[in-house]
């Protein structure tokens, strides 16, 4: 065995691209390079050494979601903006001449309080165990992100037997499953986990499930 295969290993797999031939098995990717006869390591960021971040979290009751079950980010809302006196707020359209009234984007209240409580909650474990922050700032791939919400009175008591044992129920009702991370990926930045959620270049696994309590589990790894 030459030295190159004792760093490597042997090759299970071979994949031809645009940039040449790539060799990897379940450690290494690599690249040989005629000129040098030698192979290069070639890492990809979630095999980059980096951080790793397990949780569950448990879910936060809010007015109008008193079960705590997790959230959807939804679209914005208007309201015209008012005075206290209740008059309009307006100002003349620059290209139209026109006067227009001042609205203001809004998401519910029930969307807001609960992701401040999420964001607080973070915050205060995160200082509670030293973890500095943000905790990533070059990549994040999110490995696990299950949402699990709480039974519902109509489950029979076999499915909740089911539920029971550990066996998974799909939720394929609203809220929808990408606003739910819309809503996730806004609590983790301002939370401190990430810089900003462009960071994310991978989701692996990524659920929303019946439980018998409101959950998020989730594990990120990047650097």
């Amino acid at each position: 065995m030459s030295k190159q295969q004792s760093l490597f290993g042997d090759a299970t797999k071979v994949n031809k691209t645009k940039y040449g031939e790539f060799k990897s098995n379940d450690n290494y990717v690599w690249k040989e390079e005629p000129i040098y006869e030698e192979r290069v390591a070639v890492t990809s960021p979630n095999e980059a050494t980096g951080h790793s971040l397990n949780m569950i979290i448990p879910g936060i009751p809010v007015k109008d979601n008193d079960k705590g079950d997790p959230m959807a980010k939804q679209s914005d809302r208007n309201m015209v903006q008012r005075t206290k006196n209740g008059d309009v707020f307006t100002y003349r359209n620059k290209k139209t001449g026109k006067l227009d009234v001042i609205q203001r984007h809004y998401q519910p209240a029930k969307i807001t309080n609960s992701k401040d409580a999420y964001v607080l909650m973070l915050q205060n474990y995160f200082r509670k165990h030293k973890i500095s922050t943000p905790i990533f700032s070059e990549y994040v791939c999110i490995e696990k992100l299950h949402f699990v919400f709480s039974p519902l009175k109509s489950f029979s008591k076999k499915e909740m037997n089911l539920i029971e044992n550990g066996i998974v129920k799909h939720k394929t009702t609203k809220p929808d499953l990408d606003n739910i991370m819309k809503f996730w990926k806004d609590v983790l930045q301002e939370a401190g986990v990430y810089t900003n959620d462009s960071i994310v270049f991978q989701y692996k696994d990524v659920m929303k499930v019946y439980g018998l309590e409101p959950l998020i589990i989730m594990k990120l790894k990047g650097k």
